[in-house]
This record gives C-alpha cells, structure tokens and sequence, in this order.
C-alpha cells in the first residue's frame, strides 16, 4: 500500500503516481513485452490449426510450449536471460515440466539456474486438470464431482416451493456452470460421453 511509480519511455520518466487498482495492468504489460522479446528469436513451439503457439499466459500464469525437449530447453533459457535484463526472477519451485503423449512417458530434463525442473504428470492449469496423456477423464470426473457438489448445497432450495422452468433455469446456472466449466477444451471418448449422461441423469 502507498507505492509508487514512474514509467521510463526512451529514457525520460513520467511523473510519479501511487500504484491503486490498475497496478496489475502495469504488471501485464510488462510482461507481455518481456515475453515478445523472449520469443522473438525463438522459433520452437507446437503447430496448431495451421499457427505456431509457443505461450500461452492467463494474467500471472504462464506455458512454455515446444514439440521437443530441446526446443523447451532454449525456448526456457531465452525466457532466463530476457527476464534477468527485465529485472524479474523465474520461481523455480512453481515451475512445472510435463509432456503430453499419446505413448509411453518418458522423463524430461530441463534445467535451469543449475536445478533441473521438476517433471510432473498431471497439472491443475487455470482450474482445469491437464494429464500427461492428454485425456480428459479425469478432468470430466473432476468436474462431476464438482458440479454433484454445488447440486447439494442448492438441494434445499430446489426442494422448494418453486416452479419446475425456475429449477431447470437454477440447475443450468448453478449447477451445469460448474461441470461444464472448460468443456470447450474437451476430446471425448465413448466412456466420457456415458459419464456426462449418467451425471445428466
């Protein structure tokens, strides 16, 4: 509380003023460009519909995308020297490795700052559950779980005196919200198809 900035354009500083609200947008863009200039001579990423993603950054969160272990390790140490220039640090105990696979996984190494980063097999990424195998099951049950949840704290109340189209309109908003949350992201098999409509049900 009470801090203060300046913003430094081709050498000149603004006046000062005290960081309120919009201080994450500061924050945004200044981490914006410090990823435009990590990525600028980098040419790893995944091909996707026809466009290279190598990042992929929600607010504060960010993904480091490469098709090999290779690409991630230059793509990591360029996002190193660009953030030390930028004056910031990369948080090595919450940055996470993980390969998506359709076959056997195998360990990944990538290091940085002399610690190898730590390969995990599935990760919770903007409130969704990312596996290895790039499989949404247990995502699906996840979010099930989640969705049966908020039905029973809302049980009473849908229990009430209410009509039948204010319920179906309650369950929608309260409840297929909460299960349906990233199913845009979802590939669905035969068995995740049945669990969806066994939940419906």
């Amino acid at each position: 509380m009470g801090q203060s900035f300046t913003v430094r354009i081709e050498g000149e500083d603004s006046e000062a003023r005290i960081i309120g609200r919009r201080s994450p947008l500061l924050f945004n863009i200044y981490i914006q460009e410090l990823l435009n200039e990590t990525l600028d001579n980098v040419t790893d990423g995944v091909a996707t519909g026809g466009r290279l993603v190598q990042a992929i950054r929600f607010a504060d969160d960010h993904t480091m995308t490469a098709s090999s272990e290779e690409g991630l390790q230059r793509m990591m140490e360029a996002l190193e020297r660009t953030s030390e220039e930028y004056r910031m640090r990369i948080n090595l105990k919450k940055t996470k490795v993980m390969m998506f696979t359709k076959g056997q996984p195998r360990k990944v190494s990538i290091w940085l700052q002399n610690t190898e980063l730590e390969q995990v097999h599935e990760f919770c990424y903007l409130e969704s559950l990312l596996t290895e195998d790039a499989r949404c099951d247990k995502e699906i049950k996840k979010r099930i779980a989640m969705a049966k949840a908020a039905f029973m704290r809302r049980g009473e109340l849908l229990r009430g005196n209410i009509s039948r189209d204010l319920k179906k309109r309650m369950v929608k908003a309260l409840v297929w919200s909460v299960a349906l949350y990233g199913s845009e992201t979802w590939t669905l098999r035969k068995e995740d198809i049945k669990c969806i409509q066994a939940f419906e049900m």
